[in-house]
């Protein structure tokens, strides 16, 4: 049984063990054969699922019917590539989160799991910059057989400082229904964002600030906090209207639970507020605990719900309803928000300090993978 994600084989099961060990980790012997595959790996859009049965021989037995769907969870691979040709030669560009040329060709274009070799005549050694990013202008297509294809674009995060916030503009003519028009806005199902305007936001949306445990060449507001008798104190270096009862979402502090529970972060309204210093009551939250690596605190946040890789919609509490928005607003507004993991491995890999998954100069290279047909002849 081999199992094949856009027609490129994923896994294998075995009726027998006819081998002393298993090469792959994804592979099985003997039955029932089950496959599990993360949606993310081959980024978004349109993918097939399909299943093939062979004897010893290599005859096949039986095919199970392809099943088509669509993935959306980051919208990384929609957002980021922005030219492939499909035949002869042309244009394959990435753009990335800072808008640079950071890129090394042995990592970032591969094909097929296999990095495009550096010639002209492929168009590796070609590579350069782009404006928002890196490109290889002249990818030549005949390097490869005709056929379905999974290409591969790298992002080098080495030289993105953390916190790394990312803000993107609108106006009142890209909001539309619940929906907002934001192109590239790089969001993932669930992030946390916040707004501002020059005039008046979206209604219902509500200004808010975020603050960060240290400062970076994105973020100049930071926080500090205390937790003493089950409230947590929090000290802003600059005002963003706190109040009783403002919603504010507190996020890595350093403190889990027996059962591995991050009980002190989360979603809270303030209990007191002012100037630059708020209070939220958190019974779960023990004396002393400390967030001096990787805080993140959010005043009037939202949660975004991906619609598409130029929409978005948010919801007031994590995995919400959506906002219905009753008006657009006037003025030029801008969402921001921090750029964390999917885009980069996760909590400790390689030396990661701090809690959260959530450091890009610890990650590993982005991958934005997007399936292409390649008909050259």
């Amino acid at each position: 049984m081999i199992w094949s994600v856009d027609s490129q084989r994923w896994s294998s099961g075995y009726a027998k063990n006819p081998h002393l060990t298993i090469d792959d980790s994804r592979d099985s012997w003997l039955g029932p054969w089950t496959a599990t595959w993360f949606t993310g790996l081959n980024g978004d859009g349109a993918h097939t699922v399909s299943g093939v049965v062979y004897d010893i021989f290599g005859n096949t037995l039986a095919t199970c019917s392809p099943i088509a769907f669509t993935v959306r969870i980051e919208g990384m691979s929609n957002q980021s590539v922005n030219g492939f040709p499909t035949s002869g030669t042309g244009k394959w560009g990435m753009l990335t989160f800072d808008g640079t040329n950071a890129q090394a060709t042995a990592v970032s274009q591969l094909v097929d799991g296999r990095s495009l070799p550096y010639d002209s005549y492929c168009g590796g050694s070609g590579a350069t910059g782009q404006t928002g990013g890196w490109q290889v202008p002249n990818f030549n297509t005949a390097c490869f057989p005709n056929g379905p294809h999974l290409i591969y674009s790298g992002y080098y995060l080495g030289n993105i400082s953390d916190p790394y916030l990312l803000s993107k503009t609108f106006t009142s003519s890209d909001v539309s229904g619940n929906n907002i028009a934001i192109a590239n806005h790089y969001s993932v199902q669930g992030s946390v964002a916040t707004f501002s305007t020059t005039g008046t936001l979206a209604a219902p949306l509500v200004a808010g600030c975020q603050f960060y445990w240290a400062t970076s060449p994105t973020n100049t507001n930071t926080a500090r906090l205390s937790v003493s008798g089950g409230v947590i104190t929090v000290h802003l270096s600059s005002p963003c209207g706190l109040a009783a009862g403002i919603p504010v979402y507190l996020r890595n502090l350093q403190w889990t639970s027996a059962s591995g529970q991050a009980t002190c972060d989360g979603y809270y309204r303030m209990a007191t507020g002012s100037g630059t210093t708020f209070t939220v009551t958190a019974p779960g939250c023990p004396n002393g605990v400390a967030a001096t690596e990787n805080l993140e605190v959010d005043i009037n946040p939202y949660f975004v719900e991906y619609v598409d890789r130029g929409h978005i919609a948010v919801a007031a509490t994590p995995g919400g309803s959506t906002i219905p928005l009753t008006s657009r607003g006037s003025g030029a507004s801008t969402i921001l928000q921090r750029i964390r993991s999917p885009y980069w491995t996760s909590s400790g890999a390689n030396g990661e300090p701090g809690p959260g998954p959530d450091f890009a100069k610890y990650g590993g290279g982005l991958r934005a993978a997007v399936g292409h047909i390649f008909q050259w002849n």
